[in-house]
């Protein structure tokens, strides 16, 4: 998710946690792993800028990939 996250000029992050008032930054591998997020929660990605489209569909597209990837 980092390494497709930071191909973008737009803030990417995401929300989780039971009632999502956590959030990450998407283009931080310590900020994704300090986290916590497990297998099976449920995050919602955030983007604002200029590319923030393209961005969310792509970084939504390599995490579900990897998710699949390591099933």
């Amino acid at each position: 998710m980092c390494n497709e996250a930071v191909k973008y000029q737009a803030n990417i992050s995401f929300k989780y946690g039971e009632d999502k008032s956590k959030s990450a930054n998407a283009k931080s591998v310590i900020s994704i792993l300090a986290s916590g997020v497990k297998c099976g929660e449920e995050i919602t990605l955030i983007a604002d800028g200029s590319d923030e489209e393209e961005a969310l569909k792509a970084v939504a597209a390599s995490f579900k990939k990897s998710l699949e990837e390591n099933n």
